[in-house]
């Protein structure tokens, strides 16, 4: 089947053309519409807000709202920001029937040092349709008695866009809330309008684990005026997603209540092979889908490199053909630090000449093999002359269950091999364990060691979650003839970590504390006191 792209345009139609947008104007061509029709259906302006963004979420069937996770939580639900451990950057294409096309560019951004786990995000929405759509006013028809077609009078073509700016926070470690605001613009021919918009959503941890449930209200506003005003597409979303840890799969379910249509209910699922994520999912809407039982279909796939992600969907559209969008994305790593040699602005910001030299670099990323780069860690602080080269440690997380009202995540990061230390791990309760990053460095302590202890070696460390969030560390060091001292470095002052009477499942010798240090010291009895270096 074909759409006609002669279309009737008398001036009082303009609006109307404008607000139905893409999706609507082709429904409303199509022997399939012989479905229900909502009474309100048709009469919403910038209906291109309607058209999800993403490959990942359209493959799981649209049902995103618990799920949402990455910078596509813009458009979604603004509180999955909160959940963001470092910088994303998501870029998608939509390439559907009859020449429509649609783009979005987000990115997010954790904002660093905040014990609230707050974000902030910026995003892009475009809807183009092809210019070729023939204009006729009607001005010169004929009447009844003797009609007569007006002539064309040119063609013309119409966009959509939309700028969205983002900002969410947690509220404890199971709660969390984001807002967004949007400025519309619709044009389609001469005419033009425009408008501002609110999202605002939330996303709650459940009570069993892996169980988390979200819920937003989007397009909240004043509607667009293109000759006459018409109304935004208003719409409620809940949902809720379980991840099955051990399977690497998630499943998710939404029911999505519009102003101008019938609710919809969603339900999608990825699972995990490796790099590969497969993913399938199903919309069907009250009284019957527009455009038959298939269109209901969705499926997708995803690939990761380390930081870049590429992510693919398919969505039939009946008689209409078909939609496809591919996306891409960067999750950043850390901020740049000062390497060897390099060195930074003093608090005066100048260069402090009575620097000492940095000291010899810990083994770099590449020389570790299979260990893949980390997010972001915080930035040296204010005052830093010298740094040394931070190695982003390999991550791992995996649940821990404490209770049947609550669950825990044991991370652990993984050493060089040339390192004394071999690992550290501690348990925390955020929703997004995967998004935590840990970094160390080789470097001289940062204070003198205690009178009587002769360092042998030591680091520092930076993580990407907020000490509070942190409990029950434990750090492993390689074994050796002599049992050594760990000292931490906790607000300035070396304390010794509780040595274990068993050594751990590895051979390493164990140490424990009830919070993470900000420097480790290897030390022995015997020699004076150390300084830095």
């Amino acid at each position: 089947m074909k759409i006609e792209k002669r279309l009737h345009v008398p001036a009082r139609l303009l609006g109307i053309a404008a607000c139905s947008g893409a999706a609507l104007l082709a429904l409303a061509g199509s022997r399939a519409w012989a479905e229900r029709v909502h009474p309100r259906a048709g009469t919403s302006s910038a209906a291109f807000l309607k058209i999800g963004v993403g490959a990942r979420p359209v493959g799981m069937g649209e049902a995103f709202t618990a799920v949402s996770d990455d910078a596509h939580s813009i458009y979604w639900n603004p509180a999955g920001l909160a959940g963001l451990g470092r910088g994303v950057a998501s870029f998608t294409h939509h390439e559907s029937f009859q020449g429509l096309k649609q783009d979005f560019l987000g990115y997010a951004q954790p904002i660093k040092r905040s014990a609230s786990g707050a974000a902030w995000g910026l995003g892009f929405i475009s809807l183009t349709m092809p210019s070729d759509m023939e204009r006729r006013s009607g001005l010169n028809e004929g009447g009844t008695l003797n009609p007569v077609l007006s002539g064309s009078e040119g063609s013309f073509g119409a966009y959509d866009l939309a700028l969205s700016a983002s900002y969410a926070r947690r509220f404890g470690t199971a709660h969390a809330a984001g807002a967004t605001l949007k400025f519309i613009r619709q044009v389609i021919d001469k005419e033009a309008g425009q408008t501002f918009a609110a999202d605002f959503g939330a996303q709650v941890s459940g009570p069993i684990d892996n169980l988390r449930f979200g819920a937003v209200l989007q397009n909240l506003g004043p509607g667009v005026k293109i000759v006459s005003r018409y109304d935004l597409p208003l719409s409620f979303r809940a949902g809720a997603a379980y991840k099955a840890q051990p399977l690497r799969s998630l499943m998710a379910l939404d029911v999505a209540i519009p102003r101008d249509d019938y609710p919809w209910i969603s339900f999608g699922a990825e699972t995990k092979l490796g790099p590969i994520a497969l993913r399938a999912g199903y919309r069907y809407r009250a009284y019957g889908n527009p455009l038959g039982v298939l269109s209901g279909f969705r499926s997708g796939l995803g690939i990761s490199f380390e930081n870049l992600q590429l992510d693919y969907a398919f969505a039939p559209f009946g008689e209409l053909g078909q939609a496809h969008r591919a996306s891409v994305s960067w999750r950043f790593s850390r901020g740049r630090t000062l390497s060897r040699g390099e060195a930074g602005p003093s608090k005066a910001g100048n260069i402090s000449a009575a620097a000492p030299p940095a000291p010899a670099a810990a083994p770099t990323p590449q020389a570790v093999a299979g260990t893949p780069a980390a997010g972001p860690v915080p930035e040296p602080a204010p005052g830093s002359v010298l740094e040394p080269a931070f190695l982003a440690l390999r991550t791992t997380a995996a649940p821990k269950v404490i209770s049947g009202q609550r669950s825990d995540y044991l991370v652990k990061a993984m050493s060089p091999d040339e390192w004394p230390l071999r690992w550290i791990s501690f348990r925390t309760a955020l929703a997004s364990p995967e998004t935590i990053s840990v970094a160390a460095a080789a470097a001289p302590p940062l204070k003198p060691l205690p009178q009587g202890r002769r360092l042998r070696w030591s680091c520092r460390l930076r993580l990407s979650v907020q000490p509070n969030a942190i409990r029950s560390v434990e750090v492993g060091i390689r074994p050796e003839a002599s049992k050594p001292a760990l000292l931490g470095l906790f607000e300035d002052q070396w304390k010794a970590l509780e040595p274990a009477e068993a050594a751990a499942a590895d051979g390493s010798l164990l140490f424990r504390s009830d919070r993470v240090p900000e420097a480790l010291a290897l030390a022995e009895a015997g020699g004076p006191e150390t300084s830095p270096r």
